[in-house]
């Protein structure tokens, strides 16, 4: 005979497997686009759950076909079968924003989005970021312009300027350069012929009309219609961390570049949390990041990964270049005139923060690298050193020239 706790266990199992099984057909439900079905399995995994349980299952249930979602499952359904969660849950705000995804998603369809694909939604909404009448203003621009952010951008793309003094009257071509051409602007200021690029032109064409800029383009990063070696310097300032596949980026910079490129992004400093990169309970909550406003994973870089890529295509200069920032909503628009309390007090802050960095009390928040496609002319690895980068040594690929000597294909065809 069966001893209670043996049935117990084995009702509890079963129970288990019931619950997994509903879950498993909620799954292909959203995946079908199947809201009927969808429903049933819903209502089955609420049955199953204790009265205490229900507002824990409702929560399982909405994080499950959210993540189905994000994987490509049918939006249409899976934003029905929250509303329905919602709904339960007596949450009117959640009903409202579910409800009104319904109709974004309409709108994306009529649109021509294929919001299946959680790439192509991103592509939509990085397009739609820029269509803000405030952008194009003039005035808003000229303001922006003797801000503190703006003060702040300068700072960051003086990293560029051992390039520009050593290749003066170059072609560059700034990915992610939509606001205004801030960056193209930059170079040509100081000698350079810059094109500013972005996933759109809703604000560029305006800048053109405007006479800042005679030129641009609307670009993909992870896919430039550019042909290989179109521009001598391939530059992305903040940029190449909304890229899904910013690998991808590097490599399509690269492929444009005839000299060589430069990127401005996040620093990972919180790898040196990690145990084996995975992150332990103690690691900083700053981990892993979304950025707001416009939805992408915000991808940081390390000096190590860098010069990995570089050795494998065989690239013989990286140098990098760690330093903080000082974003403040409520400092950035101010006013950076000279002797301004609030420009001071960001500088002091920047000068504490790298001090600290650079004695290895903190991270830095940024880095920034230069990737050239052929050795150094004399004089501009002092000039990188002299403007606080570090230049990685890169040892070259003397493997391959011996594999072809050493095989004994080659030996056979001599003889």
């Amino acid at each position: 005979m069966k001893t209670r706790e043996t049935t117990d266990a084995s009702s509890k199992d079963k129970a288990t497997q019931e619950r997994d099984q509903y879950f498993d057909g909620l799954k292909q439900a959203l995946r079908a686009g199947d809201a009927k079905c969808a429903d049933a399995n819903m209502k089955a995994i609420l049955s199953g759950a204790g009265s205490g349980d229900i507002g824990q299952t409702l929560k399982e249930v909405e994080e499950s076909a959210r993540w189905e979602l994000q994987c490509g499952a049918d939006p249409l359904t899976c934003c029905h079968l929250v509303f329905n969660i919602r709904k339960r849950s007596g949450d009117v705000k959640g009903m409202q924003d579910s409800a009104r995804m319904l109709k974004i998603y309409s709108a994306m369809l009529e649109d021509g989005v294929d919001i299946r694909n959680i790439m192509a939604c991103r592509r939509y909404m990085e397009q739609k970021n820029w269509h803000d009448p405030a952008r194009i203003d003039n005035e808003e621009r000229l303001r922006f312009e003797r801000s503190i952010g703006y003060w702040r951008q300068m700072r960051l793309l003086s990293t560029i300027d051992p390039l520009l003094e050593s290749f003066p009257g170059a072609e560059w071509l700034s990915l992610g350069d939509g606001r205004h051409a801030i960056e193209a602007r930059y170079v040509e200021a100081r000698g350079g012929r810059g094109t500013p690029a972005d996933i759109t032109d809703h604000v560029l064409k305006t800048d053109v009309e405007a006479g800042l800029i005679s030129r641009y383009r609307v670009e993909f990063f992870e896919k430039l219609g550019t042909a290989d070696g179109s521009y001598d310097f391939v530059l992305a300032k903040d940029a190449l961390h909304h890229c899904a596949k910013p690998w991808i980026g590097i490599h399509e910079m690269l492929r444009t570049a005839r000299e060589g490129v430069c990127f401005i992004e996040p620093y990972d400093h919180a790898f040196w949390h990690s145990h084996l990169s995975f992150p332990p309970d103690s690691a900083p909550p700053a981990w892993h990041g979304f950025e707001e406003g416009v939805g992408n994973y915000i991808y940081s870089f390390m000096d190590r990964e860098i010069a990995k890529l570089c050795m494998g295509m065989g690239l013989p200069f990286l140098a990098c270049k760690g330093f903080n920032d000082c974003y403040d909503p409520k400092l950035d628009p101010l006013e950076a005139a000279e002797g301004s309390p609030q420009l001071a007090a960001v500088r002091n802050f920047l000068e504490e923060a790298d001090k600290k960095s650079a004695a290895g009390e903190r991270g830095y928040e940024l880095v920034a690298y230069v990737i050239l496609k052929r050795p150094p002319l004399s004089g501009l690895r002092e000039k990188f050193a002299r403007a606080g980068f570090r230049v990685v040594p890169l040892p070259r690929n003397w493997a391959l020239e011996k594999a072809f000597l050493d095989h004994k294909f080659f030996s056979v065809q001599e003889g």
